[in-house]
């Protein structure tokens, strides 16, 4: 019976499993040299697919973060298209809103630290007075 055992174990004559490659030294593997391969190829695939789940998640992350990009620029062109000024201005219209914006919002500051100084009136000409 061990004579059978050994044989499973070792392969035919004791010499390996041919069918299951040869080892560093050329000899044929036995049964537990190719399950011990089997398993560090088994670990090898598991750390690859860790790492590739890991890539994976990060391009998902990229790929949702050139989506969020692609929906913002896509909302700005709308928002260029019910632009007023022609074209050479439009390129700026944003700019100088966003400038006209923050002097605004000094305005009223400027109010507060000199009272009795109101917001200036521009005049444009006659019929502006009276």
């Amino acid at each position: 019976m061990l004579r059978d055992v050994l044989t499973q174990l070792r392969g035919p004559s004791l010499a390996g499993w041919p069918q299951l490659g040869t080892d560093a030294e050329g000899r044929a593997r036995t049964l537990v040299d190719g399950l011990a391969v089997a398993l560090r190829r088994v670990d090898e695939l598991t750390t690859e697919t860790a790492r590739l789940r890991a890539e994976v998640r990060d391009l998902r992350t990229e790929i949702s973060e050139l989506e969020a990009t692609s929906a913002e620029l896509t909302a700005r062109l709308r928002g260029q298209a019910q632009r007023r000024l022609p074209w050479p201005l439009s390129l700026v219209e944003e700019s100088v809103e966003s400038i006209a914006a923050r002097l605004e919002a000094l305005l009223p500051e400027a109010d507060r630290r000199e009272p009795g100084r109101g917001t200036a009136r521009w005049s444009r000409g006659p019929e502006d007075a009276g």
